[in-house]
């Protein structure tokens, strides 16, 4: 599944700006990110397991990895690789943060 958007801001900020170009790739065991300009959270991250569900949304703990990484240990989890990614159900919005919940909100 593909999701575009068009809208972002910083989880500490308060209203939207507009953005040139965010999509995210949903795969069975990982998502491929990709927010330009902000390449910190473009990348892939495989899901290492389900932090948080609710009836809105579901939270990721996942791995980041450089795009020419063949092979992934989950293993090596740290706090420099380890990103939280919130995707809502209906696909309107996405949040991608780290332990210290600074990130940030993509929305359409």
């Amino acid at each position: 599944m593909k999701y575009h958007f068009s809208r972002y801001k910083f989880s500490s900020k308060i209203f939207y700006d507009k953005i040139d170009r965010a999509t995210v790739k949903v795969y069975s065991d990982c998502f491929t990110i990709e927010v330009l300009p902000y390449f910190h959270y473009s990348g892939n991250f495989f899901k290492h397991s389900i932090y948080y569900q609710d009836k809105e949304k579901t939270v990721y703990r996942t791995l980041r990895v450089e795009p020419n990484v063949v092979e992934v240990n989950l293993e090596h989890l740290s706090s420099f690789n380890e990103y939280f990614i919130g995707i809502y159900k209906n696909g309107r919005k996405l949040t991608i943060s780290q332990s210290n919940l600074d990130g940030i909100i993509l929305k359409t």
